[in-house]
């Protein structure tokens, strides 16, 4: 919405590969099912989530103001009468700026180590489950771009710079060093919705902006 943001949140892609042993349902002692456990995991991270939904933070405006942990696609399985051999799950996590950026991965990998994948290998030793990390992004805390704030402040007309929950590349820009602020038209509520826009008047703001950071360089 052309506003300054000065904080975002960390955010790290995952893939776990549940891998069971094929058997008929009716037969389920001969077998294990990849479902089943890909469902355990699913429930750890729902009370994971529950945990740290407790550790709300006050200092930074972000909404909300806690890590969020979210499994996004699920699949597996060829029949209803047959156990899963295999079940895939793509999930991520965001943590505000400042927390441990890497504290959801870290425990995933030693629930799976040290209890969840023990259970699937006693059932049967071909059982197995892997985690990947396939991306991550950098936080951006607020007290590293007083620079850049104040001067996006001057081109949007804005007089206070906020936080927000998602990610963006401005976490690998200040991690080189560079000064950095979040800016641009149109409202996150709209994206990855049906029917996706942005609004003509944010594009006019947006343009706006350019010509006075354009107008700033050549000055300088």
């Amino acid at each position: 919405m052309m506003g300054g943001v000065h904080a975002q949140n960390a955010g790290g892609g995952h893939i776990a590969t549940f891998t069971g042993v094929e058997a008929h349902s009716s037969m389920t002692h001969l077998g294990v099912s990849a479902i089943a456990f890909a469902g355990d995991f699913i429930h750890w991270l729902n009370e994971l989530q529950v945990e740290l939904a407790q550790r709300v933070r006050t200092d930074i405006d972000t909404v909300p103001g806690h890590t969020t942990i979210n499994v996004g696609i699920a699949g597996g399985g060829t029949a209803v009468n047959i156990l899963a051999r295999e079940c895939t799950l793509r999930w991520g996590y965001r943590t505000l700026p400042g927390d441990d950026a890497w504290e959801v991965q870290r425990r995933a990998e030693k629930y799976v180590a040290e209890l969840l994948l023990p259970r699937m290998k006693a059932k049967h030793p071909d059982a197995d489950i892997k985690l990947e990390r396939r991306s991550f992004v950098p936080g951006l805390k607020p007290e590293e771009n007083e620079e850049a704030a104040k001067l996006a402040l001057q081109w949007t007309g804005g007089n206070r710079t906020y936080a927000v929950p998602y990610g963006t590349e401005a976490g690998i820009f200040r991690g080189h060093g560079i000064p950095t602020v979040i800016c641009g038209p149109g409202d996150i509520s709209q994206a990855h919705q049906p029917n996706e826009f942005v609004a003509k008047s944010q594009m006019d703001a947006c343009d706006a902006f350019m010509a006075k950071m354009i107008g700033w360089a050549e000055r300088q």
